[in-house]
């Protein structure tokens, strides 16, 4: 068997090479990212595939070749891609990880969250004014209850199922008895509820109670990987939060009941007798119809971008009733959360608000990148 100059594991020889693969990670600055890379047989060549993401997260994919190429020509593109990632930092070996391990692949912590029921901005104005109800900002992390006690912590996911956390969160929660939720974003968790604490469990309690009292033991000169997420109740705090929210392009805003209820798990289909809502802050969009895909019940979206070229940015379902009105080649008007580093529309829709989808005033050219709101970066 042939030395590997790289330092990189895999199954191959010179004899036969099936497959040439790699697995390396990243855990500097409290990530925790990996990348697979490998060699694989397609066609009547090989590929180079790689994979990428968040350890406990959805991995994102792609390929440094574009076609089978001979299996020299795809090795050294493998070995070049390996060496370049650990330039980078990136290492073998999960040693040191900066999360959690989970309490075993699906089990049942017995969690389970209150979940928001959806409401419209038309709505907004109702809560604003209203004294009954407090107001945060609507957060775009990964929804999670944590429980711990005795020093031991359990971690669950929105279903209930034991998955990891960052050490550092988890070394935090170790020192109190407690249990919460909220949204994990990145090394950090932002709580918004506390449903037992000093020995007490609150569910029962308002929620004004709840949070008033998640305040005063997770304060951030005592645990700084747990931030808050602030409650606004008076009036002029939720119109003020409001238009902050709207004027930096932020997700959402969320409407919570602040007394007469507790803590109940599930979701209130209801809008009328529901107790926590969310609003989500829409962006709108015109859009170059790329083309119709399959049995035109959707279509390819595309904007120029700053060189002229043409970009994919995702599709939209059509409904029947428009299937008729939209041209090839021509412009609708979408409305869409955000858009991803990617440049796709994260849950885009047709907006025919004005009776029509198809925007005639317009024309492909003026369909740009730029008038993205992204993720994150707004």
């Amino acid at each position: 068997m042939p030395v590997d100059p790289f330092g990189v594991s895999g199954d191959f020889t010179e004899e036969s090479m099936t497959e040439k693969s790699v697995t390396l990670y990243c855990t500097e600055n409290g990530s925790d990212k990996l990348y697979k890379a490998e060699v694989a047989p397609a066609g009547d060549g090989f590929i180079v595939a790689f994979w990428f993401g968040p350890r406990t997260g959805s991995l994102q994919s792609g390929t440094k070749t574009k076609s089978p190429v001979p299996k020299d020509e795809a090795v050294k593109i493998w070995e070049k891609l390996v060496r370049e990632k650990k330039a980078k930092g990136y290492h073998e070996g999960a040693d040191a990880p900066a999360y959690t391990e989970s309490d075993g692949t699906g089990k049942d912590t017995g969690l389970r969250p209150m979940l928001l029921t959806a409401a419209s901005e038309e709505d907004v104005m109702r809560y604003l004014g209203d004294a009954d109800w407090g107001a945060q900002e609507k957060l775009n992390g990964k929804r999670i209850l944590i429980r711990s006690k005795g020093g031991h912590v359990t971690a669950a996911n929105r279903r209930g199922l034991a998955c990891a956390i960052p050490q550092g969160v988890a070394a935090a929660l170790a020192k109190v008895n407690a249990v919460l939720d909220g949204e994990m974003m990145g090394s950090h968790y932002c709580a918004f509820d506390l449903l037992e604490g000093e020995g007490e469990d609150l569910r029962h309690d308002d929620y004004v109670l709840r949070h008033s009292k998640l305040v005063r033991i997770f304060g951030p000169s005592y645990f700084p990987q747990i931030q808050v997420v602030p409650l606004a109740f008076q009036t002029h705090q939720k119109r003020s939060l409001f238009e902050t929210l709207k004027s930096r392009n932020a997700e959402g805003i969320v409407f919570k009941m602040l007394g007469g209820v507790g803590y109940r798990p599930g979701k209130m289909e209801n809008l009328a007798n529901a107790y926590a809502v969310k609003v989500k802050f829409y962006a709108s969009a015109e859009c170059v119809v790329v083309g119709w895909n399959g049995t035109r019940q959707s279509i390819a979206l595309g904007a120029y971008d700053a060189s002229g070229t043409l970009v994919p940015i995702g599709n939209v379902t059509v409904p029947p009733k428009y299937a008729r009105q939209i041209p090839e080649h021509g412009v609708v008007q979408v409305r869409y959360l955000y858009a991803t580093p990617g440049h796709q529309l994260y849950q885009p829709s047709l907006d025919s608000s004005s009776g029509t989808a198809v925007r005639a005033d317009k024309t492909p050219t003026e369909c740009l990148l730029s008038q993205l709101k992204y993720e994150g970066t707004d």
